[in-house]
């Protein structure tokens, strides 16, 4: 063995035993405990794998077999090893640990990470920062932040991160990551109503994909309603189930379209065969509760069905992670449908606080905090919520 190879050997060993150091309490793990990834992995089910985990993603454990731990990855439940996490509590030490050996842009951000799930929104926005500093040409630094950005409700920063990425990508021209840096900039576009933008941003995706990519199509069909041009907002809802005739997501988009049209047979029946393709979708249940309690004409609605769904989009969706905030106005509405005001009143006050929380902005459109404490007033006068077809439809 040369000299190179035993210093290679060495350092594959001593990367081995950090892991095995930091992980090693590991096994003392509950269900319920939140463990942290390392590495990018497999989450595996049935021999299978079902999605991917990365460095700095934060599960929580819902099942312990041994040395696999079995958790939820895009709403797919699987199993990894115990040796690819760390208990939470020792997250920021393991990454610090490894900064300090090598400073580098994912490990910035992973520790970004872990202080934005341990309340410290000062630290991460400090490894965001130096995420970038580190390397001022990596697209993927400037990316993070960006979602930081959008967390707090900065949408300015963030777009102008998200223009950053694309000037990088479109060097590389890497086609999946340059279509998808149009992709998030469009997300932000929308939050901040500048439909339009938003659309031509995800054409331009489209352009750039290579393969068909149901995403940008699903989330140029909620710009297109946002603006009120159903037409189009149609096409590509066909074009969603052209593509995968059995996504529910792209039943569920499509029903949201008819529904917006008041073609509302229709659109009980996209969402109907959303939750027969999709069992295990929460969306495909989320908008069938919002159609069941909300819809304008009373022979579609239906209290008692609108509050299972509802129930069952909290459960597929998971306690490992906290209801979004839209999730908890679903709850309400159903709620409110089905008579049941102090449960109505309960959800929406929640939503409405989380859309006033600092910090905790992602995923709100310009008009939720106003509509939500509408609603709010709505219930607590006892009168449920009707869903008028409008604008400003909450990007996805």
């Amino acid at each position: 063995m040369t000299n190179a190879q035993a210093s290679q050997r060495a350092v594959a060993i001593l990367g081995f035993l950090t892991v095995l150091l930091w992980s090693e309490n590991a096994s003392a793990q509950a269900v319920g405990s939140t463990v942290v990834v390392t590495d990018t992995v497999d989450v595996m089910e049935n021999g299978e794998a079902v999605g991917n985990v990365f460095p700095g993603d934060c599960l929580r454990i819902e099942q312990v077999d041994g040395d696999l731990y079995r958790v939820r990855a895009t709403n797919r439940l699987g199993w990894i090893r115990r040796s690819d996490v760390i208990p939470l509590e020792r997250a920021i030490d393991f990454f610090t640990d490894r900064l300090r050996k090598k400073p580098n842009v994912r490990d910035f951000v992973c520790r970004a990470e872990i202080w934005r799930k341990l309340g410290d929104y000062e630290n991460a926005m400090r490894d965001f920062d130096e995420s970038v500093r580190v390397d001022p040409e990596s697209a993927f630094g400037y990316g993070s932040r960006a979602l930081e950005w959008r967390h707090r409700g900065e949408i300015d920063k963030a777009i102008a991160d998200e223009t950053k990425v694309i000037q990088l990508e479109s060097k590389r021209k890497v086609s999946r990551n340059y279509s998808h840096a149009y992709f998030s900039r469009a997300h932000s576009l929308q939050y901040k109503g500048a439909y339009d933008e938003a659309i031509s941003d995800l054409t331009e995706a489209i352009r750039i994909e290579e393969s068909e990519n149901l995403i940008y199509y699903a989330e140029r069909a909620m710009a297109l309603l946002a603006k009120g041009d159903h037409d189009k907002a149609l096409d590509d809802g066909n074009e969603l189930i052209r593509i995968e005739p059995k996504a529910a997501g792209g039943h569920f988009r499509r029903g949201r379209v008819w529904s917006a049209r008041r073609e509302y047979d229709k659109a009980l029946a996209d969402f109907n065969t959303a939750v027969q393709f999709g069992p295990d979708s929460p969306g495909a249940f989320q908008y069938r509760a919002w159609f069941l309690a909300t819809c304008p004409e009373m022979k579609y609605r239906d209290g008692v069905k609108a509050v299972a769904d509802a129930k069952k989009m909290q459960e597929l969706w998971g306690d490992w992670r906290q209801l979004v905030h839209y999730h908890q106005d679903v709850l309400a509405a159903a709620y409110a449908e089905a008579g049941d005001f102090e449960n109505a009143i309960k959800y929406q006050e929640e939503a409405l606080a989380h859309v006033s929380k600092p910090y905790q902005t992602e995923r709100i459109s310009v008009n939720d905090k106003d509509e939500y404490a509408a609603r709010l007033a709505l219930y607590r006068a006892g009168r449920p919520y009707r869903d008028e077809p409008k604008r400003n439809v909450r990007p996805e």
